[in-house]
């Protein structure tokens, strides 16, 4: 390559690295879409949580990481963790399947109320790690409304 074939790469490789590190960021958004009930017994449940994430970014990022705290009828319900590393497209959704189990004891009330009707109100506290182009953050989530409860328990 001739030395201004260089510089020129030089100074466009310069040039997207600055770009990339002004672009600025916007935390996703999270959703709480539906709650799949995977497994009961004596002992408690398995539930599945699809958990939508919106990312208003015009770029992609990644998550390493998403653990919340999870409350059904303002009963503290459990704790969620989702290790997989997951692609967040730019401006799009992509949905999160996160696992999550209890124990009748201290969410008993809650869990029948929750069996019982079609939906239920939530409350999802946490955060997530990304990673961006610019840089990692560590994201701050808390949402909450209320949201359909899939039975897939008498289905299979």
């Amino acid at each position: 390559m001739k030395a201004t074939s260089w510089t020129a790469f030089l100074v466009l490789a310069v040039a997207g690295c600055a770009t990339l590190k002004t672009a600025r960021f916007e935390r996703p958004h999270v959703t709480l879409e539906a709650v799949a009930v995977t497994g009961l017994g004596i002992s408690g449940g398995s539930l599945r949580l699809d958990v939508d994430v919106y990312n208003p970014n015009e770029y992609d990022i990644r998550t390493s990481e998403f653990r919340g705290e999870v409350q059904f009828e303002e009963t503290d319900f459990g704790e969620v963790t989702h290790s997989d590393v997951a692609v967040l497209p730019s401006e799009s959704t992509a949905r999160l399947e996160v696992p999550m189990t209890f124990t009748w004891e201290g969410v008993g009330a809650a869990a029948r109320g929750m069996l019982a009707r079609g939906s239920v109100s939530y409350r999802l506290k946490g955060h997530m790690f990304v990673w961006t182009p610019g840089g990692d953050h560590r994201v701050t989530i808390e949402t909450g409304g209320v949201v359909a409860i899939m039975d897939l328990v008498r289905r299979e």
